[in-house]
């Protein structure tokens, strides 16, 4: 899943940039200041919902090293179900760094369950659970895996443990909706195009 981390700046103030000078304002923030931009574009919150946005500062930021937008950017491409093999390198690099992170597991995970491997990505939502129990995304996750082998009751068990702990009112309605049986796809964008700037896609699956 995608992540945030707060600068030593006050939280909002990067908002007031114009987004004319966006170049400008790449160029000039710290690698945490651009994932925190980032995700308030990737999420809608003080700033519109905007996907090629977010990839945009995400991308900036994990060309500085940032292990955070690498996770970020890896989600972002993973929910767009695109660019699915540089996102799994991008999460596995992330992991080389921090292994036993809850956050970086799930994304991980999540990138193989959109390439249809489940018993791979059940592998890494179980160790996310075992990081952080009560997270609610791998618990979403796993019930996705169940629901792709067929197992529409263990599914449902999954969903309804992930919304009795579901940090978010959007995050509990979506949850809510998958149980109703309503298709929703609560995490994608509005398709846009996708920018693997250069990274790339040939890598070991990591040991976690």
């Amino acid at each position: 899943m995608s992540w945030l981390v707060f600068a030593t700046r006050p939280r909002w103030a990067v908002l007031a940039f114009c987004l004319v000078l966006l170049p400008a304002v790449v160029r000039a923030q710290s690698p945490t200041e651009l994932v925190n931009q980032g995700w308030r574009y990737d999420n809608g919150i003080g700033a519109p919902r905007d996907g090629a946005m977010a990839q945009k500062l995400y991308i900036a930021a994990a060309k500085a090293n940032s292990v955070l937008a690498r996770n970020n950017l890896a989600y972002l491409w993973a929910r767009q179900g695109g660019l699915l093999e540089e996102a799994l390198c991008l999460s596995a690099e992330t992991l080389k760094v921090e292994p036993h992170n809850a956050y970086y597991l799930d994304t991980y995970g999540f990138i193989l369950l959109r390439l249809n491997r489940l018993d791979d990505a059940r592998h890494f939502f179980d160790k996310a659970l075992e990081e952080k129990p009560d997270y609610d995304d791998p618990l979403e996750h796993l019930g996705d895996v169940a629901y792709g082998k067929g197992n529409a009751t263990a599914a449902k068990d999954f969903w309804q443990r992930a919304l009795a702990v579901s940090r978010t009112f959007p995050n509990s309605e979506h949850l809510r909706r998958k149980l109703a049986g309503q298709a929703d796809d609560f995490d994608q964008h509005p398709p846009f195009k996708l920018d693997s700037s250069g990274f790339g896609k040939d890598c070991a699956m990591p040991t976690v």
